[in-house]
This record gives C-alpha cells, structure tokens and sequence, in this order.
C-alpha cells in the first residue's frame, strides 16, 4: 500500500522550513572589503604594513595581492593586517587587492595606486646640475655629481648611451 501523495507533498514542503529552522540552509557569508590603508604609495618607497577593513574576517582569512595570498594577520572580524616589502612597490602601477577566507569566498575588489616617485608623485624627475663641468677629453677618471630632484635608488646616469655605477647621497 503506498502512501497519499498529499503526505509526500507537505513533507517536501515543510522540510526545508524545518531544516531552516534548525540553522540549516544557511548561505555562505562572503567577506567584505570597505577600505584599505595606505590606498597609495610611492613606487621606490620603504615597505609598509597594509590594513584592509571590511566585514565577515574569521581565522585564516588573507589579503591576495593581485590574486597572490599574502601572509596575514587576522587583528579583528572586521580588520586584517599584511606587510609590503620595498620590492613589492618598486614600480607604478595598480594592485587589485581583495580578502579571502579559508574556504576560497572573495571579496569584492579595492585598487593600491603605486605613483611614480618623482616630485609630486608623477614618476618624473629633474637634473639642476652636474660637477665636474666642463672635463677635457682624455682627463684622467673622476666622481661625476648630478644633482636634481625625484632620484630613486637603483636608478643610473648614462654617459654616451653607457650606464655607469652610481651611488645616493
């Protein structure tokens, strides 16, 4: 003898309230990404420490810097914290920085601006002078001194299309 179908219906009506009621069914909580600080630095500059500031952060939670996971720590639900080596910021350009959780939910993207690091941030600089000048041809080897503004290390002067060694004063 089978059952009324009235039965198998209500079952299949009311179970998913009952499952609901019991704390199932519920929907995976996405982490939010509101804010990240600094949301802008110098291209050359020192490393620093990156807060980002959101929502729904639980232990394990990272920081991906354009989709790499970065060592984080989980200071609060709503605040993690990473550290930017030099070498991470030594070009211009955008980073696309998002949250993470442990099971691979994602946030919703904010953008690190890395700046040129010439005056004003522009990525230009501004040569005011050199010493010796002038130097004969055929002189013997000397220190040439350039002077300006917006020098970042690692940068070079070149002598007839020639880079040469220098050093930051």
């Amino acid at each position: 003898m089978s059952r009324p179908r009235s039965h198998a219906f209500l079952c299949f009506l009311f179970l998913p309230l009952l499952l609901a009621g019991c704390g199932g069914f519920k929907g995976v909580v996405t982490p939010t990404l509101s804010s990240i600080t600094p949301s802008t630095v110098a291209a050359g500059s020192a490393g620093f420490t990156l807060t980002a500031t959101g929502t729904n952060y639980v232990s394990g939670t990272k920081i991906l810097w354009d989709g790499t996971v970065l060592p984080t720590t989980v200071t609060s639900s709503t605040q993690l914290t990473a550290s930017i080596t030099a070498a991470q910021i030594a070009t211009a350009g955008t980073i696309t920085i998002r949250a993470m959780k442990p099971d691979t939910t994602t946030s919703g993207a904010l953008q690190l601006t890395i700046t040129g690091s010439g005056p004003g941030g522009g990525g230009s600089f501004s040569l005011t002078g050199i010493s010796p000048q002038p130097v004969a041809a055929g002189s013997p080897s000397f220190t040439l001194t350039a002077t300006g503004l917006g020098f970042v290390t690692g940068a070079t002067i070149n002598l007839n299309g020639t880079a040469i060694a220098t050093t930051f004063d």
